[in-house]
């Protein structure tokens, strides 16, 4: 079952801009240097280490400091257009 992840980066990543298009090239949306919402039946665990939030082992450093969140499917608000319908064409979002 896919999920809505939210991930907040607590500052930009040329890295994790890499990590998003390669592992999410068609599935993402990025709302800014520093937050993207991401489509995707992992884990929020899973996407935070291909985002180089978490690291893969134990012991490793992360290459950016940061929050992954699933959104719970249920969303409103004041935003861009565009996102709205980021989020509508993607059923998991509600």
């Amino acid at each position: 079952m896919s999920n809505i992840y939210c991930a907040i980066l607590k500052e930009p990543s040329d890295s994790t801009d890499d990590y998003v298009e390669q592992e999410y090239p068609d599935s993402h949306y990025k709302l800014s240097d520093t937050v993207y919402l991401i489509d995707s039946d992992e884990t929020a665990r899973q996407v935070a280490v291909n985002l180089g939030i978490r690291p893969q082992r134990k012991g490793e450093r992360a290459d950016v400091g940061g929050v992954v969140f699933s959104l719970n499917g249920s969303y409103s608000g004041f935003t861009s257009k565009r996102l709205w319908a980021w989020l509508n064409s993607h059923p998991a979002a509600y």
